[in-house]
């Protein structure tokens, strides 16, 4: 997403099975561009997308959509689809990017990635000081 938002382009069709991760799972390639449009452009008036995925400003003919309707996407999709476990992890990341409201979602891909990245390090720290905690008893 952070590709193709930086050239402007929203997909407006977001979607599981516009999403294709490759057999070693080292890539992700989305696909079908077909309802994709300019980022401030709206050369599409009309609203677009697939209704269970759509960010509700897409449903308005009157709203220029931006790339914060594909984030609202990729919210539902991970909603969808995560196993239970991984639901629990990423709850958080899927109800910003699911707001109803799009000014309270990521402005953009790098700030749901830049989360992600900020969690794991906050975990792996707690992970080391009960290793520590633990090695201090020990000794």
């Amino acid at each position: 997403m952070s590709y193709y938002h930086s050239k402007q382009i929203v997909h407006r069709d977001l979607k599981s099975s516009n999403i294709l991760v490759t057999d070693n799972g080292d890539n992700v390639k989305i696909i079908d561009f077909g309802l994709s449009d300019r980022d401030y452009y709206a050369m599409f008036k009309q609203p677009a997308g697939t209704k269970r995925y759509a960010a509700p400003e897409q449903m308005d003919a009157n709203t220029v959509v931006d790339c914060r309707a594909d984030i609202y996407a990729f919210g539902k999709t991970l909603e969808l689809y995560l196993p239970k476990y991984a639901l629990k992890k990423y709850h958080n990341i899927i109800k910003k990017c699911t707001q109803q409201d799009r000014t309270k979602r990521y402005n953009n891909a790098g700030e749901i990635r830049q989360e992600i990245e900020d969690n794991n390090r906050k975990k792996n720290r707690r992970r080391l000081a009960i290793i520590l905690a633990l090695l201090m008893i020990i000794l």
